[in-house]
């Protein structure tokens, strides 16, 4: 993963959150900050969402974190999030 870029992340449990890497701080561990952990509310579209589907990202629930969040360790996928994270964009 990239300093400065933006992913979504699944965790073991199919929780989904996006957020921008700040910096790798373990072997499986992640700095992110703008994080939300959302519900896409349209079943398996974490991909188009991922590349940038505005319809599709307007449609999630999201849940914003403030500060910084350390994701990793349950992490079983991860894919380059298009844009600006929902907090950016002021989802």
């Amino acid at each position: 993963m990239g300093q400065g870029e933006a992913y979504l992340i699944f965790t073991v449990d199919w929780f989904a959150w996006v957020g921008r890497m700040v910096r790798q701080i373990g072997p499986w561990e992640y700095e992110f900050e703008s994080v939300s952990k959302f519900d896409t509310n349209a079943g398996d579209v974490f991909g188009e969402i991922a590349a940038g589907d505005t319809n599709l990202r307007k449609g999630c629930s999201y849940q914003h974190f403030k500060g910084k969040c350390i994701l990793g360790q349950g992490a079983v996928g991860k894919i380059p999030w298009a844009g600006k994270t929902p907090q950016e964009a002021g989802f």
